[in-house]
């Protein structure tokens, strides 16, 4: 049997509390390092095969007889109430993160917790498990004893502190894992891995301050750590849900387990006792199953540093490094508060919410929103296709790849040019943008200017001027009296309500009035033309057109090549006609008609001969144009 796998000493943890060691300056982990891979099969194999004769009678990894989600017993012997109480709180922090279920039974079972030090070693924190031949390649436990001193820590027992940090410690050894390096009880910690602290398991010696490899403080365990997590699925499966709706760590947290209790303790001031809560500080792993989740620190006061990468380290609520997002469990979005915070996204689509603060946000790879909101603010989009709304403040807004937008709300008139490298004025501050292809606007009169790329400009209501310049842009006016200019390209403009003025300029463009006495104008290229409710203006110029007027009593005008009415009405609607069609020689409507209009299955066509050719179509005779005609 294994023999005295012990936890470190309360004193010992608390003389590295008091004297700080280590440096706070030393860089923090990478996210997706291996140290937290490697330690975890270190602590399923690699302990147990190098263990000294005086830790282990065995040198073989070992494991329950379970199966995935499945149940183990346990008893107690001489145990308080408190005692009975963080044991099962242990117990249950397990369970989240392995799926194996514990029930309690009167006497033995397969975990059996005392306090009376069976092996008579003087005391301490130890277990021992019994093993009872194979299973395949690994050794199978019979049972295993976990033996904490009921005056282990000097310190009230609670959640908060280390009394729950030791009973998940011996737990962990109960069911098969080893220590993060080669060290036991009091003996000499020797780090086998560059990051092993508790900031990576709770089956390590090391202090999170103790290693100079780490950034991170003193701070007790509130959960089980990355290495742990990814070790004890390695044994038992992952058949697991926890935390498996929408869930939200941090202020209003709806978690469950001891780590949910604790977080309503701290941060919501939840009434949950001293059991519960010491204000010691706390690190915790954040392990999520599904939904859309949430890491909330909007009533911070102080910036927090957060990444939302697997396997990354953060800052969390003033303690450094005193967060970790487990492997295999993805966070969308993360909201600060009043300090200046730095927020990273992952591969997902993630919403990063700064708040007030001048706030540094990384969206990396994935649709991301940034929302800067009051402050001197950084967004940066990275990989995918970005919304970046910087708010209130000077920000600076980089799309980096993808096809990214801008986003700007409020009433204040915005003056931006898309390509132009300064400061410009956007409503609530003069902001910079780079890598940003598209633009929202909000209730201003704005003026917005697009590069030679593909561009979206959507000005929202006001009287708006939008130019799309080169690319292939889509211009919307929204509400109020706007004018949209395509410029090159093959462009999409789009207005709203009032009387606005579209016009198409060079390739071939889509333009829709939509409600108003709008003008449309296409220009060169072969263009489509919807005036929509009201009496609109429309002109396809150069190239074959499509012009459609929609309600209300509209003008076509025709000039050049060949374009097609789609629904002239009689009486309603008006066609004008440049005289420069027939050479400039003054005609009445009458010989127009009698010399260039005929009736043919699509409807009335005028040949002015020279490929200028315009079809009236669904109309059955000339003569209703009689009084339809007015020649430019």
């Amino acid at each position: 049997m294994c023999v005295l796998c012990a936890a470190l000493h309360p004193d010992r943890a608390e003389a590295l509390w008091q004297t700080h060691a280590g440096s706070l300056t030393a860089p923090i982990a990478a996210a997706g390092s291996n140290d937290a891979k490697e330690i975890a099969d270190y602590l399923v194999k690699g302990y147990w095969n190098e263990a000294y004769p005086s830790f282990s009678e065995d040198h073989d990894p070992r494991r329950f007889d379970v199966s995935a989600g499945g149940e183990l017993t346990y008893s107690f012997r001489g145990m308080s109430a408190a005692e009975k109480k963080i044991a099962k709180q242990a117990l249950a922090a397990w369970t989240e993160v392995s799926g194996l279920t514990f029930r309690e039974v009167q006497t033995g079972g397969d975990i059996r917790f005392r306090n009376d030090d069976p092996l008579n070693v003087g005391g301490g924190a130890y277990s021992y498990s019994q093993l009872d031949g194979w299973l395949g390649d690994v050794r199978k436990i019979d049972y295993s004893v976990i033996s904490i001193d009921k005056n282990w820590d000097t310190k009230p027992i609670s959640l908060n502190s280390y009394w729950f940090q030791t009973y998940v410690h011996e737990i962990g050894h109960a069911l098969g894992l080893g220590h993060a390096g080669q060290y036991n009880g009091e003996g000499t910690i020797d780090r086998e891995f560059k990051y092993d602290s508790w900031q990576l398991s709770v089956m390590s010696y090391v202090a999170q301050d103790e290693n100079p490899n780490v950034r991170g403080e003193y701070a007790f365990l509130g959960s089980l750590m990355s290495a742990d997590i990814l070790a004890i699925q390695s044994i038992y499966g992952t058949d697991v849900r926890a935390n498996h709706g929408n869930s939200t760590y941090g202020y209003k947290s709806n978690i469950g387990g001891p780590l949910g209790q604790m977080m309503m303790a701290w941060l919501d001031k939840k009434p949950m006792g001293r059991d519960v809560w010491q204000g010691n500080p706390m690190a915790f792993t954040v392990y999520d199953t599904g939904g859309k989740d949430v890491i909330n620190l909007s009533k911070a006061f102080y910036g927090q540093r957060i990444s939302l990468a697997e396997g990354a380290v953060s800052d969390f609520m003033g303690v450094r490094g005193g967060m970790v997002i487990a492997y295999g469990s993805t966070i969308e979005n993360a909201i600060g508060g009043r300090g200046g915070d730095r927020f990273t996204g992952n591969d997902v689509a993630n919403r990063l919410d700064g708040r007030g603060g001048h706030d540094r946000l990384n969206g990396q790879a994935g649709a991301d929103l940034l929302v800067g909101s009051d402050g001197r603010d950084r967004l940066f989009g990275g990989a995918d296709d970005d919304r970046l709304l910087g708010g209130a403040g000077d920000d600076v807004l980089n799309g980096g790849a993808g096809v990214d937008t801008a986003v700007f709300g409020g009433k204040a008139a915005i003056r931006l040019t898309l390509g132009k490298t300064g400061a410009q004025q956007t409503g609530n501050g003069r902001d910079s943008l780079l890598g940003v292809e598209n633009v929202v606007t909000g209730g201003g009169n704005d003026r917005l200017t697009g590069n030679e790329q593909k561009n979206i400009l959507n000005a929202g209501t006001g009287h708006d001027l939008l130019k799309g310049q080169g690319g292939d842009d889509r211009l919307l006016g929204g509400a109020g009296k706007d004018r949209l200019f395509g410029g090159n390209g093959n462009d999409t403009l789009l207005a709203g309500d009032d009387a606005d003025q579209l016009t198409g300029g060079g390739g071939d463009d889509s333009l829709d009035g939509g409600s108003g006495s709008d003008l449309l104008k296409g220009d060169e290229g072969h263009d489509t033309l919807l005036g929509g409710e009201g009496a609109d203006s429309l002109y396809g110029g150069a190239g074959n057109d499509r012009l459609t007027g929609g309600g209300g009593a509209d003008v076509f005008r025709f000039g050049l090549e060949q374009d097609h009415v789609t629904d002239f009405t009689d009486d309603v609607d008006t066609l004008e006609l440049w005289a420069d069609l027939w050479g400039g020689v003054s005609l009445s409507v009458t010989e127009v008609l009698a010399s260039y209009a005929t009736v043919q299955a699509e409807g009335v066509v005028l040949n002015f001969g020279n490929g200028h050719v315009l079809t009236l179509e669904g109309l059955t005779d000339t003569a209703v144009l009689l009084n339809d005609i007015r020649i430019l």
